[in-house]
């Protein structure tokens, strides 16, 4: 479970609405539930909402504590449970609990749902609301997830061994041997190979081999679904990068060059391997500091998404683990700015785009 804290100025805004319907809305700055690399963005909202009454039944004010889904590694994500209470800023007492989604609700990034009040609080909280307008009250939020949800790798295509069919992994690893040995034949290989386009090579080969391994895995007799063309591809992908691609990665330019040219290429199960060998490297206890700062750049300027995430979060990690975390947070701004600044003059990312 994951616990925070927010501080929210109550400032009436209000509006009115053709159904006769005025709101007070106030937004709570984004915040984060992160852990292990993975980062959900949230907001908080106070909605109060006035039903106008032009007969004898009464107006009807209440106000609403809502939590909103942002931005995060996946378009849908359940909250097994959220729960907010208002504390005052003062002394820390609880003046308000039990706001709760009371059930599991899976959230859709760009909306969200109502954290709810026992109905016998409801006039009690919005009368106590309007009566602190333009007051600071704090709101702490415990929002619970599964734990599955904060593996950085889930978001990427599934190849682990457990998961993927070893039929299909024996076949991609056989052609890629008859590829090493010449006996492969491939249409147009040798033109490409003669003009020394290699990432067009890798582009052929790749599709090639996918297409043998469809059919030699697959009968006439067996359903071909999307589901076995995505495995037959992320497999494939998987077995290429370790046994084609691995041998041009030394350093880092060497990724620059790899990323722009399965890029122009228009190859994606072979970029997400990329980017998921990048993550375990980041992820692992050996990984130094300066190269996940690369990666972290690298992740920016070619948007991988889930890259970004997990260098973002051992970056982060090592801020809060520091003694001095806002001079560390400045450090390590200046040295992204300056590692920037190097690669920028060096070229890496002109030269490898003019390919």
């Amino acid at each position: 479970m994951k616990r925070d804290g927010y501080h929210l100025i109550l400032a009436r805004k209000a509006q009115l609405l053709e159904n006769s319907e005025a709101i007070v809305l106030n937004v709570s700055p984004a915040f984060s539930t992160a852990y292990n690399g993975v980062q959900f963005t949230w907001a908080l909202r106070l909605s109060d909402e006035c039903v106008v009454s032009s007969c004898v039944v009464p107006s009807v004010r209440h106000v609403f504590v809502l939590l909103y889904y942002k931005d995060g590694p996946c378009a849908d994500v359940t909250v097994e449970e959220a729960k907010a209470s208002i504390i005052c800023p003062q002394t820390g007492a609880e003046l308000f609990s039990g706001f709760s989604s009371e059930n599991s609700r899976e959230f859709t990034k760009g909306s969200g749902w109502p954290l709810l009040l026992d109905k016998s609080m409801e006039d009690t909280f919005t009368d106590f609301v309007h009566q602190h307008i333009d007051k600071h009250l704090n709101v702490v939020v415990d929002i619970k997830f599964k734990n599955a949800l904060f593996d950085p790798l889930s978001y990427l295509p599934d190849v682990e061994r457990a998961c993927r069919s070893q039929r299909i992994e024996k076949t991609c690893e056989k052609f890629i041997t008859d590829y090493f040995n010449n006996s492969v034949d491939i249409p147009n290989l040798d033109l490409l190979r003669a003009q020394g386009d290699k990432f067009s090579m890798h582009r052929l080969v790749f599709l090639f081999g996918c297409d043998r391994v469809e059919k030699e895995c697959f009968n006439d007799q067996e359903e071909l679904t999307e589901h076995s063309l995505n495995l037959v591809r992320s497999t494939f992908a998987h077995v290429y990068f370790e046994r084609v691609l691995m041998r041009e990665v030394q350093c880092f330019e060497d990724f620059i060059s790899l990323l722009e040219g399965i890029g122009q290429a228009h190859i994606p199960p072979l970029r997400k391997e990329i980017e998921r060998f990048i993550c375990r490297e980041v992820m692992s206890e050996t990984a130094d500091s300066e190269f996940t700062k690369k990666m972290l750049l690298l992740a920016e300027r070619y948007s991988l998404d889930v890259l970004k995430m997990v260098a973002s979060g051992v970056v982060v990690d090592q801020i809060i683990a520091h003694s001095n975390p806002p001079g560390e947070l400045v450090s390590i701004s200046h040295e992204l700015k300056r590692m920037a600044s190097e690669i920028h003059d060096s070229g890496c990312f002109d030269k490898n785009e003019k390919r």
